[in-house]
């Protein structure tokens, strides 16, 4: 199944710096992890500094809750999130590998 996570500024966001200036190694890390597990497919921050998206392939709903639980962002109150399962129809960059 094809997850898509929205991350968005959480409780705990400093608004006042850039999302490169935000507690976000251990996130980086952890996103670094599930692209070597073959689960992340794409990630990557917003350019006008709201959050970012996430685009996950596991088996089910229950393993795409577990990898959120543990994002040390969402544990840290850095981003909130908004997750969606997603019928993929179209995929081009299958084309492009």
């Amino acid at each position: 199944m094809i997850f898509s996570i929205t991350y968005s500024q959480g409780r705990n966001y400093e608004e006042s710096k850039s999302i490169y200036e935000q507690d976000l190694l251990e996130h980086g890390y952890y996103m670094k992890k599930l692209l070597k597990e073959g689960k992340l497919l794409l990630a990557g921050p917003f350019l006008d500094n709201s959050g970012g998206q996430v685009i996950l392939k596991v088996d089910d709903e229950n393993e795409v809750k577990e990898i959120i639980n543990h994002d040390p962002a969402v544990i840290k109150n850095i981003f909130s999130y908004e997750l969606k399962a997603w019928d993929v129809r179209f995929n081009a960059l299958e084309f492009h590998r």
